[in-house]
């Protein structure tokens, strides 16, 4: 796995209050990772990379890191709302599931999709190709749409 999808992985794993803390303290002592009783979640899974075990922590969490549009959407350079779309369409294969994540601005809770951490490994290319293939069917069927409203009048 590249390292800017490691990154990205292991910040939605330590920022997603449903990876179970005692899980991880788990695979710390089986790893022999000296840490202390009340050390942050973060923490422990820092001191689990920096002994070499992200592949270890992967293979166990790998169902808790998902990730939300908006960071797959900065990930691939485009808005959230193509993320939907090429997902609608069939180019992003992954399930999603819904999430809810806090506003500070707005100070409430909102659901977002968010998708597996395996969705940041399509090419660019691959997703931009689908898309504007999605965008020149619409304009076609726009267009056959805007010719029939001409004959009727």
């Amino acid at each position: 796995m590249k390292d800017n999808l490691k990154e990205i992985f292991l910040n939605e794993l330590k920022n997603n209050k449903d990876t179970p803390k005692q899980e991880i303290i788990k695979l710390a002592e089986e790893c022999g990772i000296d840490f202390k009783p009340r050390e942050a979640k973060f923490k422990i899974i820092d001191k689990l990379v920096a002994a070499g075990e992200f592949d270890t922590i992967f293979n166990k969490f790998e169902k808790f890191g998902y990730i939300p549009t908006w960071t797959i959407a900065d990930f691939y350079g485009v808005n959230t709302e193509r993320i939907d779309q090429l997902h609608k369409i069939g180019a992003i294969k992954e399930i999603p599931v819904k999430r809810e994540y806090y506003s500070r601005s707005s100070k409430s809770y909102y659901t977002v999709n968010t998708y597996p951490v395996s969705v940041l490994e399509y090419s660019r290319e691959e997703l931009n190709e689908a898309y504007n293939q999605m965008a020149k069917k619409d304009l076609n069927l726009e267009l056959k749409l805007a010719q029939k409203m001409k004959l009727k009048y």
